[in-house]
């Protein structure tokens, strides 16, 4: 395929995308924003607008260079690092043996049921086996603290445990209970996280190292376009973090967010996180995404097999973690139906929709996004992915998914596939 062949965005829809991302900008419904298109041989659509600083326009507007916070966006990636070890033969997806030999503290966990009357864990052993499948599909039982303080953060105050994202922490930060038997349940949680130590203790070399070596690099994607080690150039080019919450009463503010990246230091960084750890440009995201729209043929960043294992349901059985994986989505904001009613799944890197979205999305696309509003779908079938991103941390994301609906919308009411 050539760039020729691939679709293309009408210039009506180019001059809507440009419209939705002014007004958008400019009634600041979110702070400075990106919009980016891509087919597999480069970009359909790219633009950004907004103030670097929220609320100091004297610190400049926003660039294709400037780097953003790209936290689960990381996911994807680790998952893909994971699948390449899977071809190489050097590990299953479905061998428990897997995970007890290359991660005996994980392997050793058990599942909290409650607690006693005097605020002790109640610790039982696990009974089904644990493997990559469902450290992929967050079926593990591992979770988030900040997901289930009832237990987690209760757990980590009990043990005066620190947060996997604090300075310095190492397999230490990601030791914790499992919330139930693997694969019975849906929780999203540090599960990518171990497969990126699995991937590290594997191959002898840091995300990072390994990343650049055998995914971005490969996609002429640059150490200074994506990293989990922000350089003072990264920082320089940094948009800073904002926030709106019930506290802030509908307004932004600028808020250091999860971490603060522009006081990091690569001393600080510790264990490199698999699940959340990447700082970087959202066009380079984008072209990563192009990178994965070519492996349907030969010759990508992953076979046309592993492709497969990404665009399909490879969650384990049973309709409990599907209803898990719903109520997760409509409890983080997300009101589309086919992914609020049962209908979505998980394969082993990305959230699948196997009907599409009532959003464009068609069926057999994926996406995923990163905490801070960066969002991202890849659609097979139509031959595009998409991002549609900010930096901005708050509860109820009601204006941005609003503004995410309708990026999907105008891409595909103006989307003109090749007749070539």
């Amino acid at each position: 395929m050539t760039k020729e062949q691939q679709a293309q965005l009408s210039q009506q829809g180019v001059e809507a995308l440009d419209k939705l991302l002014k007004e958008t900008v400019e009634n600041r419904v979110l702070p400075a924003t990106y919009f980016g298109v891509t087919g597999p041989e480069g970009e359909l659509y790219y633009s950004c607008a907004g103030e670097k600083v929220f609320g100091k326009p004297e610190a400049g507007q926003v660039d294709p260079e400037t780097t953003v916070q790209l936290f689960s966006m990381t996911k994807f990636v680790t998952s893909l690092a994971a699948l390449q070890l899977v071809e190489q033969g050097k590990i299953a997806v479905d061998d428990p043996s897997v995970i007890e030999k290359h991660l005996p503290e994980l392997w050793a966990q058990s599942i909290i049921t409650g607690w006693t009357d005097d605020g002790e864990p109640q610790l039982v052993p696990r009974k089904n086996p644990l493997t990559l499948r469902h450290l992929l599909t967050h079926t593990s039982g591992l979770g988030y603290a900040f997901l289930r303080p009832d237990v987690l953060e209760r757990y980590e105050k009990k043990e005066g445990l620190k947060g996997f994202l604090e300075a310095n922490i190492g397999v230490e930060g990601y030791v914790r209970p499992l919330l139930f038997e693997p694969g019975t349940h849906y929780a999203y949680g540090t599960g990518v996280d171990w497969a990126g130590i699995l991937v590290m203790r594997l191959t002898g070399q840091t995300l990072d190292e390994y990343f650049h070596e055998h995914i971005f690099g490969p996609l002429g994607i640059g150490k200074e376009e994506i990293t989990f080690l922000p350089t003072e150039q990264v920082k320089e080019r940094l948009q800073s973090m904002a926030a709106r919450t019930s506290a802030t009463k509908g307004h932004i503010i600028l808020h250091p967010g999860w971490r603060n990246v522009a006081k990091m230091t690569p001393e600080m960084i510790g264990l490199q996180s698999g699940g959340a750890g990447m700082v970087g440009t959202l066009r380079a995201y984008l072209k990563f995404l192009a990178g994965i729209l070519k492996c349907q043929q030969p010759g990508g960043i992953i076979s046309p097999q592993t492709f497969e294992l990404v665009f399909s349901d490879q969650m384990p059985e049973g309709k409990q973690p599907r209803k898990d994986l719903a109520d997760f989505l409509e409890f983080m904001g997300v009101t589309d139906k086919q992914q609020t009613e049962g209908k979505v799944t998980h394969s082993l890197g990305l959230c699948y929709l196997a009907n599409g979205s009532d959003d464009g999305p068609l069926p057999g696309s994926a996406r995923w996004s990163g905490v801070a509003k960066t969002h991202y779908f890849v659609d097979p079938k139509a031959g595009i992915a998409a991002i549609c991103g900010t930096n901005i941390m708050e509860e109820v994301p009601t204006q941005f998914l609003e503004v995410y609906s309708k990026f999907q919308r105008t891409v595909y009411d103006n989307l003109v596939q090749s007749k070539l």
